[in-house]
């Protein structure tokens, strides 16, 4: 479903760029078979994920051509692709870089298609487009949950976040996944924080939670199972059965999380509410996210050797929940914070 949306939206946004192309064409092009596009690729920087309001300069770079003549730039957004903003005309002087200065509306929640177009004297305009994830904080997730039980709430006061969290067997369970600021926003953007949470190497996750509150380790984990049912766990060993009570029907910007699948019966039941946002690899100290609609991971505090630590995952097609062992320093996972029930 997610695949025949997007392979939609692909073909929208070819249409608009072919249907556009013209009119941002400087008047003197050829429509004749030998006519050149302008060369190269059109870059700009635009991050993943932005927030209503949010502001950026876009600078386009990479397009030429043949025999060096002059190139202009203009835009479009999918919110209005009637309104075209040419930042650079022929014969602009040099320091007119093309620009283009992209404000996010303020009402706006959903997928925002930005297209740079470089057009020429002689040539056939080349394009380029962009999309952006425009995300609020009380909109873009919708989680529906049981009716019971109830939860209560926990203020951090580190940075004035609140949490939802309930009590599972004699434990008490954050329902969200910590935001705090020593973990990184999916993505690296800010805006993503207060929708996922955060995600941190097991350095990070150690000494993440708030005081009263510690990193679950693996008996934490085995007495959350054994709550749900999983007869005798091991901590290196699967919980079996479980995973649909702990996953979260959720909507992300009114895309589904986890996908239907008829090995996963998903109830959260637990009210745990776990949300398929991945994982991430620590690459030259940057996070690289994966697993986006897929997994759930949730570091221990169990190590596993000097340099790996457990952790826990729940996977979409699996009706259990798994372990495995991660770099301390290099991988990056959700966390969720426990204390002994009062």
């Amino acid at each position: 479903m997610k695949e025949a949306t997007l392979f939609a939206k692909i073909l929208v946004i070819a249409l608009m760029a072919s249907l556009l192309a013209f009119s941002c064409r400087k008047s003197g092009s050829s429509d004749d078979d030998d006519t050149e596009y302008v060369g190269g690729t059109i870059t700009y920087v635009l991050p993943a994920y932005t927030a209503p309001g949010d502001s950026y300069e876009l600078v386009p770079t990479g397009a030429y051509t043949s025999d060096g003549s002059d190139i202009g730039f203009c835009w479009t957004l999918s919110t209005d692709t009637s309104i075209r903003d040419t930042t650079r005309h022929i014969g602009d002087p040099p320091e007119v870089t093309g620009a283009y200065t992209l404000n996010i509306p303020e009402d706006f929640v959903g997928d925002l298609t930005v297209t740079c177009y470089a057009f020429a004297d002689g040539y056939y305009t080349r394009t380029q487009s962009s999309t952006t994830t425009v995300v609020d904080s009380e909109k873009s997730l919708v989680i529906s949950k049981p009716l019971e039980p109830a939860e209560s709430l926990f203020y951090d006061e580190r940075d004035g976040r609140l949490y939802t969290y309930l009590a599972i067997g004699d434990l008490d369970w954050f329902t969200q996944n910590l935001a705090y600021e020593s973990g990184k926003p999916f993505y690296n953007v800010e805006a993503m924080r207060d929708i996922f949470g955060a995600f941190y190497t097991w350095n990070e996750a150690k000494t993440a939670c708030p005081e009263g509150w510690r990193l679950p380790d693996s008996e934490d984990w085995l007495s959350l199972a054994t709550a749900l049912g999983c007869e005798a766990p091991e901590a290196l060993e699967p919980c079996s059965g479980i995973a649909g009570a702990m996953m979260a029907k959720a909507f992300f910007n009114d895309n589904e999380m986890w996908e239907f699948n008829a090995n996963v019966k998903l109830t959260n039941s637990s009210v745990f509410s776990a949300l398929p946002v991945g994982y991430a690899n620590v690459v030259d100290e940057k996070f690289v996210f994966a697993g986006f609609y897929n997994y759930s991971v949730f570091w221990t505090a169990s190590e596993f050797s000097d340099n790996k630590a457990l952790y826990r995952f729940l996977y979409k097609t699996s009706p259990d929940v798994m372990v495995d062992a991660g770099y301390k320093e290099y991988f990056a996972a959700q966390v969720r914070c426990v204390r002994n029930a009062e």
